[in-house]
């Protein structure tokens, strides 16, 4: 199922750009950076999250970031999530498990990308929502 309105996020562990688009267009552009701390593997090892105390300090971080993304996402907006990492991948599965239960209805694609500026995500976003832009010649 479709809906009227789609939002696309673009995320990873130090910020995320929001963007709506529907019938009139675009509607809401949100930027934030999260104060999530970062990864440290100087030494080519596993990621932090296999290291303890840490993992857990930044997981809740992360997890604090999560939620004020998603109280920014329309409830019943059609939703394409895009990011250059495993965050974008976790994010999802935040935005799965919240709609687990509440009969959401709406379409959800979650795609690693490269960064993307925000022009590009709103292109992104308009072709997912099918309303790509028509290009001259």
């Amino acid at each position: 199922m479709t809906t009227p309105s789609s939002t696309g996020v673009w995320i990873n562990a130090s910020s995320a750009t929001i963007v709506r688009w529907g019938p009139a267009g675009l509607s809401l552009r949100e930027q934030f950076d999260s104060e999530v701390p970062s990864q440290h593997r100087a030494n080519g090892g596993p990621p932090i999250e296999f290291h303890g105390e840490k993992s857990q300090h930044r997981q809740e971080h992360l997890r604090l970031f999560f939620i004020k993304v998603a109280a920014l996402i329309p409830p019943g907006d059609d939703l394409l999530l895009l990011g250059d990492g495993e965050v974008v991948e976790h994010f999802g599965t935040h935005m799965h498990e919240q709609e687990h239960g509440h009969g959401a209805n709406r379409r959800m694609v979650v795609e690693r990308s490269h960064p993307l500026t925000e022009p590009q995500l709103i292109a992104a976003l308009r072709a997912f929502a099918g309303n790509a832009p028509k290009r001259a010649l």
